[in-house]
Order: structure tokens, then C-alpha cells, then sequence
């Protein structure tokens, strides 16, 4: 009686092309497994990346490493599906690698594209100062600015829907049919004003150290900073500049929003050494803060006299021009 060959089970079956077919599955399944892996790698990066796309202002460096990292396994998981599918479709052995490849080339193109279009370029001027212009994002109005407008309007104040507003300590400043007003003045010396036209909105003013050394100037959006005066100038987009001086003290954050609304904070010192603190909640000066305001007529800031007085909410007073009406 004829023996069963040591390769073969019990139904006569290859005990080998068995095995070679289970491990195939086996294969498949692993497969299968790593796509979902990296599919869901790539899905969690996307997802991380567009919550990034949606602060303002945007930070573009870590965002767009969120965006190659999710790209990066999105190639992975393409690349799994591809070997998968030449088992019933035929194609070169080489496409998968390839496709794989050149969707990480495309995402770096795209993001290093994005990174250079975005991220200010340096430039100085004839004494190698810094120098730029503030460029307006296209942020949301913020809800404290629609929430007065409507307040405002409800209760018969004429304030225009889409007037030039600054945030400034914590309160809302329109300028409605008012071209220009002094936002921050010591005596008779304006630091910072806003101004509008019918293109938007312009900030001016100047910004000072501890030693009452100039650190930026500002004037119609176009900056000036002082090379021996500032420790670090913060770009992280063509909207948003801050400056820290060398006492490494913020003295100036600023953002163009939008066409008609920027948002102002930072140290600001004055020639008698004093200074006032702007915050995003809150505006001090020896003790006194004012926050939570509207002023929708053009009437707003703050205000130091020569006699010590602090007026806020008023620009008027040391013959200073308070307001410019159309």
C-alpha cells in the first residue's frame, strides 16, 4: 500500500501551496491594516492642520508641517492600495513607488509654495533698519464689534455697518465718517492714530523703549523698526508685526484684521518716562484702566494731559485736533 507523501494533508492537498495561500491572505490582511493605520495618520494631520488654518493669525509653519506629515501617510496608504489591486489589475511594478513619491513631491511643492508666498521677505532701508508694510488678512469680524454695532443701531445711533474699527484695551473704537483720530496722545504729541479712506483703514504712530529710544515708527501701515532698539521682531504673516524692545518688553503687537479693523497692544512709553499698558482686556495708565467701551463716533482712546489729567474716551484737550470729520 502506497504511503502519503510527507508534503501532502489529509485530502491529498499540497501541504505547501496551502500554506504559500494562507500567508498570501495573511499578506492581504496586513495590507489592509496598514492603509486603515495610515489612512487614519493621514486623517488625524488633515484634520489637525485645518484647525491650525482657522487661528489667527495662522501659524503657517506648524500648519503646513501638519499638512506634508498627513500627505506623507495619505502616499503611504495609496501605495498599499496600489499593491493590493496589481493582484487583479495588472500594472508596472514600479507605479505605486512612483505615485507614492510624487504625491510627497506635489504636497512639498505646494506647502514650501505657500510658506514663501506667505512668510514676509526681509527688507531694510538705506541704514539696514527693518522696514515693511502691515497687509490686511481677511479675519472674521470679531462677535464684541457686531454685538455693539447692533446694540448702537437698536438703539438709534447712526454707526455704519461696516466702519473702521480698532480694538484697543479691551474696547472698540469706530471711526464713523470721521477720517482721523488721535488713539493714543501725551500732551500735545499724538503716539498712535487711526485714519480711514475709502480703501481702509491706516495706523500711525510712534513707539518707545525704557530710555525713551525710539523703537518703530509707523506711519500709514508702513513700519520702520530702530536695528539698535528692538531685541526681536515677531512676522509670523504679512498682517501681524510684533516688537519687542531691549529691555525685552513688548512694545508693540499689532494686526491688520481686515480692511477695516486692526488690533493694537503693547508697553507704550512716553517722554516722561511713564507708560501706558495696553492688553487685549484692558487699558492702564498710573492706576486708572478703562475696558469694555464703544465709541462709534470717532471719539475714543486715551488722552494725557499736561496737567496730569487722563481723559479716555475723549482725544481732546492740550490743543490737539481731537477729530477730522469728512
Amino acid at each position: 500500500m502506497a504511503q502519503k507523501k510527507g508534503n501532502d494533508d489529509a485530502d491529498g492537498e499540497p501541504v505547501e501551496a496551502a500554506s504559500t495561500e494562507q500567508g498570501s491572505q495573511r499578506k492581504k490582511l496586513s495590507r489592509t491594516i496598514w492603509v486603515i493605520i495610515f489612512g487614519a495618520f493621514a486623517a488625524a494631520f488633515a484634520s489637525g492642520a485645518t484647525v491650525l488654518f482657522k487661528i489667527h493669525p495662522v501659524p503657517l509653519e506648524s500648519a503646513l508641517v501638519m499638512v506634508i506629515a498627513g500627505s506623507v501617510f495619505a502616499a503611504l496608504a495609496v501605495r498599499l492600495t496600489l499593491i493590493k489591486l496589481r493582484a487583479k489589475h495588472p500594472m508596472p511594478g514600479w507605479l505605486p513607488n512612483a505615485v507614492c513619491i510624487s504625491l510627497v513631491v506635489i504636497a512639498v511643492a505646494v506647502c514650501s509654495f505657500a510658506y514663501t508666498y506667505n512668510k514676509p521677505p526681509p527688507e531694510t532701508d538705506a541704514d539696514g533698519n527693518p522696514i515693511g508694510l502691515l497687509r490686511p488678512a481677511n479675519d472674521p469680524m470679531p462677535q464684541i464689534v457686531s454685538n455693539w454695532i447692533s446694540d448702537a443701531r437698536a438703539a438709534r445711533f447712526h454707526v455704519t455697518q461696516n466702519g473702521n474699527v480698532l480694538l484697543f484695551g479691551g474696547n472698540v473704537i469706530m471711526l464713523d465718517k470721521i477720517t482721523s483720530v488721535p488713539i493714543v496722545r501725551f500732551h500735545d504729541r499724538v503716539m498712535i492714530r487711526l485714519s480711514a479712506s475709502s480703501s481702509g483703514a491706516f495706523i500711525s504712530g510712534e513707539f518707545f523703549d525704557t530710555n525713551r529710544n525710539v523703537v518703530a515708527t509707523i506711519e500709514s501701515n508702513k513700519f520702520t523698526l530702530n536695528r539698535a532698539n528692538f531685541f526681536r521682531e515677531i512676522r509670523p504673516d504679512k498682517s501681524t508685526l510684533t516688537v519687542v524692545n531691549n529691555q525685552n518688553v513688548e512694545a508693540l503687537a499689532i494686526r491688520f484684521c481686515r480692511t477695516n479693523l486692526f488690533s493694537i497692544s503693547g508697553t507704550f512709553f512716553f517722554p516722561d518716562g511713564t507708560c501706558a499698558i495696553a492688553t487685549k482686556t484692558n487699558c492702564f495708565y498710573r492706576g486708572s484702566s478703562f475696558y469694555g467701551q464703544f465709541f462709534g463716533g470717532g471719539d475714543g482712546g486715551m488722552g494725557i494731559d499736561s496737567n496730569g489729567y487722563v481723559v479716555w474716551g475723549s482725544s481732546g484737550g492740550d490743543q490737539v485736533q481731537p477729530r477730522h470729520f469728512q
